[in-house]
């Protein structure tokens, strides 16, 4: 089994938004009201510092995925 990139797999299966949901600001407050299919992960958030430029730390609390070292990951700022 190949590994497939990140870009390969969004062209191969772009996201196409619900027609309710093609504006961003209804796919945002969506997010919020319509309760996720998945099951949340109990654990607390790990607080982790990064250097993002010369003298500047970003502080996160990340959630990891299990085998987390094997995963990707993907940092919103």
């Amino acid at each position: 089994m190949t590994k497939v990139s990140i870009i390969e797999r969004l062209v191969e299966h772009p996201f196409i938004p619900h027609s309710a949901l093609k504006n961003a600001h209804a796919q945002t407050l969506a997010g919020h009201f319509i309760p996720r299919r998945f099951r949340m992960v109990d654990r607390r958030p790990e607080p982790r510092v990064f250097d993002t430029a010369p003298g500047v730390r970003v502080l996160t609390h990340c959630s990891w995925q299990e085998d987390r070292l094997s995963k990707a990951t993907l940092i919103l700022v």
